[in-house]
């Protein structure tokens, strides 16, 4: 009795020491689908299909999510590209068409389910920004339907979420609606997390799907040997997800505007060429 106590303790020690010790590293590929409107400028048509092919490299970005069992941490693997190319660099052109368009503003997005603490880190026009929610808890609904991702069985699970959208050019005024959110999570992955701030399943999320945006894990790696520090993000000014979106949507419809109306020859916010 006394040998099977002890060999309980052990395994019980173990199985501790292995959660502790558990680190989980995914790879997303996230695409973000836009309406490129021209307005008054006159284009010739191969131009426009450049800048188009412009956006769809901007606008598709890969991330990485490093995780434990409760914490996790989301950012954008960078891409080492020239600072004028497509997506090119944090101050790049494609970095300003995407946010025109509504692209992800890269960044990094901390989730810490032990706390319920969410922290988001984000660079938007050369200022830096530091978010800091409650860990929203999302109604989501369980479907039957389930299918493969990789060499994962997944089940499908649905959501209706606010999103805050600009109804005006000028002054910004921001209506809420409500978005269908369809997300494949795998029991296989016993870990209550995911890319972004979705979370909140009974196994890993591994692709999102809204209206605008998908989001695909395209590799999983369990048991990492080289180990991430996952952290809070402690840098940028402190403002609420709501505060930051009025920003975000006051910029867009300048720079939207802008575009449309022709000014800004050397890209969105730039100045006309002196001749």
């Amino acid at each position: 009795m006394k040998n099977l106590q002890l060999a309980l303790v052990f395994i019980l020690t173990v199985a501790f020491s292995y959660a502790q010790n558990f680190q989980g590293k995914a790879m997303y590929m996230s695409k973000t689908k836009f309406n490129f409107d021209f307005g008054e400028r006159k284009i010739p048509e191969d131009a426009k299909q450049r800048m188009k092919k412009r956006m769809d490299a901007a606008l598709q970005k890969t991330f990485v999510l490093n995780f434990t069992k409760t914490a996790s941490i989301y950012e954008e693997e960078v891409q080492l590209e020239s600072a004028g190319g497509p997506g090119g660099g944090k101050g790049g052109r494609g970095a300003m068409f995407a946010s025109m368009f509504g692209g992800p503003a890269a960044g990094k997005s901390y989730k810490n389910l032990a706390d319920k603490e969410y922290k988001r880190a984000v660079e938007f026009f050369g200022k830096n920004f530091l978010i800091q929610e409650p860990l929203q808890a999302f109604p989501w609904k369980l479907e039957k339907e389930s299918k493969k991702i990789g060499k994962y069985t997944c089940f499908k699970a649905t959501t209706m979420i606010g999103k805050n959208k600009s109804s005006s050019t000028k002054e910004v005024d921001t209506v809420q609606t409500q978005e269908l959110v369809t997300v494949w999570y795998t029991p296989e992955i016993p870990v209550s997390l995911g890319p972004d701030k979705y979370w909140g399943l009974p196994g890993l999320i591994l692709s999102v799907y809204t209206a605008e945006t998908q989001i695909v894990c395209t590799q999983v790696i369990l048991n990492v040997k080289e180990k991430v520090e996952i952290k809070a993000p402690k840098t940028g000014k402190k403002i609420s997800e709501e505060k930051f979106q009025k920003i975000v949507d006051s910029k867009t419809a300048e720079l939207k505007e802008r575009f449309k109306k022709g000014s800004g020859g050397g890209g969105p916010g730039g100045k006309k060429r002196q001749r």
